[in-house]
């Protein structure tokens, strides 16, 4: 093939091979440090499984006989029980429940709680619950 072919420039990319190479690397470097810092870190909020929030309620519902108000997921590596690690359970929910008329004094001492969850398989999980104090921060729910 001659050089004044119309297809030679089609075929033969030169000097900018090396250069495309280098543009690619770079912009799937840029996409992966975004991706990898738009992960949520160690006590971050995220969202619930709706299969955990039906089994968080049911828990309540079964071993405090109250409702929950309010429930908010979050990531956390390990959980700090006044000591005691846990280390990565599958979801952390801190839980708000009702504070019933009858038995109000009580029901707002014991109203906050943060529910470990591990998951057992087939949209069932194992919930274990720890009551937090009421004077607790509202800040970090990985640690009691």
């Amino acid at each position: 093939m001659s050089s004044d072919s119309p297809y030679h420039s089609l075929t033969d990319y030169g000097g900018h091979t090396k250069r495309i190479v280098i543009i690619a690397v770079l912009v799937l470097s840029a996409i992966a440090l975004i991706y990898y810092f738009s992960l949520p870190g160690h006590g971050d909020s995220v969202g619930i499984p709706p299969d955990l929030g039906i089994a968080v309620r049911d828990h309540f519902k079964e071993n405090q006989n109250r409702n929950v108000t309010q429930m908010r997921g979050f990531r956390c590596d390990s959980f700090d029980n006044g000591g005691t690690v846990i280390d990565a359970p599958d979801g952390t929910v801190k839980v708000e429940l009702e504070i019933r008329p009858a038995r109000e004094e009580e029901d707002a001492r014991t109203s906050r709680w943060t529910a470990l969850a591990t998951y057992r398989g087939d949209r069932q999980w194992e919930i274990n619950a720890i009551q937090m104090s009421p004077d607790s921060e509202d800040g970090d729910p990985c640690k009691k």
